[in-house]
């Protein structure tokens, strides 16, 4: 395991918690046991088959480590509630109703501000292009790291376009077999 992982492992832990937590019940319900039990385990096989493999990608530098390492929070839940018999369509639903959950609990102000920003073509496309050149300057030091291109202008039928050349998201899920 990278050093970078076993320093950031129990605030790690704290942020799947505070990823998960919002769906305690169904994940009490997904698997007959109660929340505290079924979260050391989706903890346990993340330590162990997450953070001993993942990729070193920039750390607290680059946005793209948080992207990493919270994505696959909700991959160990899918590999702990898939021993329990939940199929993925229900999986999938648990992992969105947890944003939107996470989402919501936000200030109304806030969610009005995120969803501006979202909504703001001319912002996006700047916005994107910057994190463009930080992702290629953080894959200069750290290849396997994001690379990504804003398409401007966008593709046919589209109000904005992002590409993603390489993502460890992917390259991860593929290596370990997590494609699902």
């Amino acid at each position: 395991m990278h050093e970078y992982y076993v320093k950031k492992a129990p605030k790690l832990k704290k942020a799947m918690n505070s990823l998960l937590r919002p769906v305690a019940g169904e994940l009490e319900k997904c698997s007959g046991k109660s929340y505290d039990v079924v979260f050391s385990e989706i903890w346990e096989h993340y330590a162990k088959h997450m953070l001993e493999n993942f990729p070193y990608i920039g750390g607290d530098d680059v946005s793209g480590t948080g992207n990493l390492t919270g994505a696959y929070c909700f991959v160990s839940m899918g590999e702990v509630l898939k021993r329990y018999g939940t199929p993925m369509k229900e999986i999938g639903h648990l992992m969105v109703l947890a944003y939107e959950r996470r989402f919501r609990r936000l200030p109304g102000i806030v969610r009005a501000i995120v969803r501006r920003s979202y909504t703001n073509v001319e912002s996006l496309n700047k916005k994107f292009r910057k994190k463009d050149a930080r992702n290629a300057a953080n894959a200069a030091k750290n290849p396997g790291s994001f690379e990504t291109r804003t398409m401007i202008p966008p593709e046919n039928g589209y109000d904005f376009s992002y590409h993603n050349f390489v993502c460890p998201l992917s390259d991860f899920a593929k290596k370990y077999g997590y494609e699902a």
